[in-house]
């Protein structure tokens, strides 16, 4: 009796590690920082990208590295959650749920332990990852921390430049296919290493000089430890690193499903309906008609399988009347002999959507001033060639006119909204995207900040300055775009506008030059539905996966599938092997050998479930 239960304690014994270890996380980060948000609101993210010097490429602005991971993760469609320890104290409710289990697939530990922060228990994370299965990756030097040394199997030892490459020492899923080369300094000479040392439970997958920089310990718990090194504000700026991240979460969690961007770029171009042309001395012209648009952009566009943003402007300024009224109404002679056949250009405009080549979003309600009466003005009856040729009248969010000045943010916030309903009024539309006139913005008082109003009025996308705009942040000046975490947005030749179209037509066709033999042109409802995707997914664990597209912000998906890459870490293939993918409850094929494989969402809003069973 007493041999038959030393061999039943064995058998459990060798069960536990592998049951362990089959821990499928749900879907879901916990990206954790110090003091990088500059925002005390926590909705804003509006880093000067542009004010590292051109002599030090290693200099960037505090919180780039948080910027940077919004940006992907965002970009991938990846739902996240954020908590900043300069203004919270680190919770086990952030990463266990009432039960016991994790709440997300991996912790991305991005907090500086040595910032201006909070009081932490920094216990509470060696007792999630060590007893509960808490996925972390951990990254640059913001180890230094008895507790975070200790999950990592790493001890940090310092942080100082350098010049050598982190190169691969393994083929492991982490680094595989990404060369031999990890992280290269051919481009900026030198950044910062981490100098560390890892433990003997703790394998080293790449290293730069005598240091390790890639690292992973499994814990007996079961869960994953990886820690990546190099420069905090520099190293995602090369795609093998940002690569190695999206496989580290993975990794960690199990499996992903995330969207990339190779190849996608969209095509925008601004103006239509707007007055300017009929008053401004520089920008005079005549709108394009109905038959310009087709020869010019519509068959153009169906002849190279594409489709064109359009920042469309639907209030025109009537001097005559003194008001504003719906665009598109009139067909006139201008002040400087120009006809103007606006009903014409709406057709035109009506033609190229119905064809499926024309996306309309906003640009705003009238792109001029809303003050059109005070000193230096009036704009109203001014001659031609006196106030109406000053551009400052024509910038809608920002008063260049009265010296680069807030315009409140009510004026702003009815103009945003009054321009929105115009064009669905006019198209039948509901715009995602949003771009103000000339890019005139306020922003001197954060109340008045044009972001943050665009995005709490329900818009997706900043167009041309590029940013993310939702419910639930504002990031302005997108990173990465033209590579595989972000689509390029490229202009409508020759100029942007339809200015460019109408005077030399025969140049729009350098717009596919621009974007190349492979391009694949998307509109931005696309992109922007998959990035409030992301917002909007809810995971449980063990591999399921509810999304929920809203008719607003995902309404792309109203008549149009989504495709997904589904990957699959080595450990975790392994051990699902020979199970089913369940779309909205059919199968969609089986886990095999593939590391990647496509999982495509039928069409139609509302929700639909992903499950491995």
């Amino acid at each position: 009796m007493k041999s038959k239960l030393l061999i039943l304690l064995a058998c459990l014994v060798m069960f536990a590690a592998p049951l362990a270890a089959v821990q499928i996380n749900p879907q879901r980060v916990l990206l954790v920082i110090g003091d990088q948000w500059e925002d005390p609101a926590s909705f804003l993210i509006d880093l000067d990208i542009n004010d590292a010097p051109e002599y030090d490429h290693t200099i960037r602005p505090k919180g780039i590295d948080f910027m940077q991971l919004v940006v992907m993760l965002k970009s991938w469609g990846i739902p996240f959650d954020i908590v900043r320890l300069d203004q919270q104290s680190l919770d086990i409710n952030m990463l266990l749920d009432p039960d016991g289990n994790p709440l997300h697939g991996c912790v991305i530990w991005a907090a500086d332990p040595h910032a201006d922060l909070l009081r932490q228990d920094y216990g509470l994370l060696t007792e999630a990852v060590e007893q509960h299965g808490v996925n972390i990756v951990a990254l640059s030097n913001r180890i230094d921390q008895p507790e975070i040394e200790k999950v990592l199997g790493v001890t940090y030892k310092g942080y100082f430049h350098s010049s050598d490459d982190a190169t691969v020492g393994s083929g492991h899923y982490l680094t595989r296919t990404l060369g031999p080369v990890l992280l290269s300094m051919a481009e900026v000479g030198y950044m910062h290493r981490v100098q560390a040392e890892a433990g003997k439970d703790t394998e080293v997958l790449a290293t730069q000089g005598e240091y390790p920089f890639l690292t992973l310990r499994q814990t007996p718990s079961g869960s994953r430890a990886i820690w990546i090194g190099g420069d905090a504000l520099i190293m995602f700026d090369q795609q093998s690193i940002r690569t190695l991240l999206r496989r580290a979460i993975t990794c960690a969690t199990g499996y992903s499903l995330y969207k990339t961007w190779e190849n996608r770029k969209i095509i925008a171009f601004d103006d239509p309906g707007g007055a300017q042309n009929s008053w401004l001395e520089h920008w005079q012209y005549a709108t394009l008609t109905r038959e310009q648009y087709r020869k010019r952009l519509i068959e153009p566009l169906k002849a190279h399988n594409a489709i064109m943003v359009i920042n469309v402007i639907p209030g025109f300024v009537n001097e005559d009347t003194r008001r504003i009224e719906l665009s598109f109404q009139r067909k006139f002679t201008d002040k400087f002999g120009r006809v103007q056949d606006y009903p014409s250009s709406k057709l035109g405009l009506e033609d190229g959507v119905a064809e499926g080549v024309f996306e309309i979003q906003s640009h705003g309600w009238t792109h001029m001033q809303p003050d059109l009466e005070s000193a230096p003005g009036p704009w109203w009856g001014a001659p031609l060639d006196g106030e109406k040729a000053m551009v400052g009248w024509y910038r809608e969010f920002g008063d260049t006119r009265r010296g680069f000045v807030d315009i409140p943010a009510a004026s702003q916030t009815f103009r945003m909204r009054t321009g929105r309903q115009w064009l669905a009024d006019l198209f039948g539309i509901d715009v995602l995207s949003f771009v103000s006139g000339g890019g005139g913005v306020s922003g001197d008082e954060y109340y008045n900040n044009t972001w943050v109003l665009a995005a709490r009025e329900g818009f997706g996308w900043f167009c041309w300055l590029g940013g993310y705009l939702g419910p639930d942040m504002a990031v302005q000046n997108w990173l990465f775009e033209g590579t595989a975490e972000s689509p390029l947005t490229i202009s409508a030749m020759p100029d942007g506008h339809d200015k460019g179209i109408a005077e030399h037509p025969e140049r729009f066709a350098e717009t596919f030059e621009l974007g190349g033999p492979d391009a694949i042109y998307i509109g931005l409802n696309e992109f922007i539905g998959y990035m409030h995707a992301g917002r909007q997914q809810q995971s449980s664990p063990g591999g399921k996966v509810t999304f929920n597209f809203d008719p607003h912000y995902c309404q792309f998906f109203r008549d149009n599938e989504s495709e997904w890459n589904l990957e699959l870490a080595d450990w975790a293939r392994k051990e699902l092997k020979g199970k089913s993918v369940y779309v909205d409850g059919k199968a969609a094929g089986g886990i095999d050998n593939s590391a990647v494989r496509t999982v495509k969402i039928p069409a139609g809003l509302g929700e639909h479930t992903f499950e491995i069973k």
